[in-house]
């Protein structure tokens, strides 16, 4: 699924702002029914976003459980990165190559030294230079740069406190286990439809992590 986000930063704080509204699948008909198809909807209250806030050591984002809104917090991890003698020009600007593995995927991104700031998109951060483009080894994830504006008074609290966060607050890791859960019950589904031979259409080609942004967690890493 491709998208329009906006990466919006002053001082110590970003925000990765969506353009889109979130997706779900509508839990309205009970599992195991005779309905041949999900069906996807849209929540147009929800503004998909992450905040970076180094000022908490925190990222701040909207999550969705079927049709419950989650707030969650999740402690900013910046990646290990390893930085590559490779250079390229992106948007105008002088990059440099760096790599690293984040949560279960491993990433190649391009920064400029030119934008001395550690912001990237999503929750790669922590690079002495602004991210422009981020791809994962698997070719699932791709994050690029269309148009760099600087030295806007963008009012970086102001942006933050029009954004909706709904729902309950909870941990990143009190969220995961939910989606976990969500996902075991996806799955079931899938199952019993193909079992029966239903042309079952869904925005998931599996239910389970590996189709996710965040594969593997640092609790359950040995």
């Amino acid at each position: 699924m491709q998208s329009d986000w906006n990466l919006l930063f002053e001082g110590n704080k970003s925000i990765f702002i969506g353009g889109m509204n979130v997706e779900f699948v509508n839990s309205s008909a009970p599992m195991g029914s005779n309905d041949k198809s999900f069906e996807i909807k849209v929540n147009d209250q929800l503004t998909p976003h992450i905040i970076n806030d180094y000022s908490t050591d925190s990222i701040y984002s909207q999550g969705l459980v079927f049709r419950d809104p989650y707030y969650v917090q999740d402690p900013i991890l910046n990646p290990e990165w390893k930085l590559r003698p490779d250079t390229k020009l992106i948007a105008g600007f002088n990059c440099k190559k760096a790599t690293t593995e984040f949560r279960g995927r491993v990433f190649e991104v391009w920064y400029t030294p030119d934008i001395p700031v550690n912001f990237g998109p999503w929750k790669l951060n922590g690079l002495p230079g602004l991210i422009l483009l981020a791809t994962d080894s698997k070719n699932e994830m791709e994050f690029k740069v269309t148009k760099v504006k600087l030295n806007e008074n963008i009012n970086i609290e102001n942006q933050i406190a029009k954004i909706p966060k709904l729902g309950e607050r909870v941990s990143l890791r009190e969220y995961v286990a939910k989606k976990d859960k969500e996902g075991e019950q996806l799955s079931k589904y899938i199952s019993s439809k193909v079992s029966r031979g239903n042309n079952t259409t869904s925005s998931f080609e599996s239910a389970g992590r590996e189709n996710q942004m965040e594969i593997i967690y640092e609790w359950e890493e040995k």
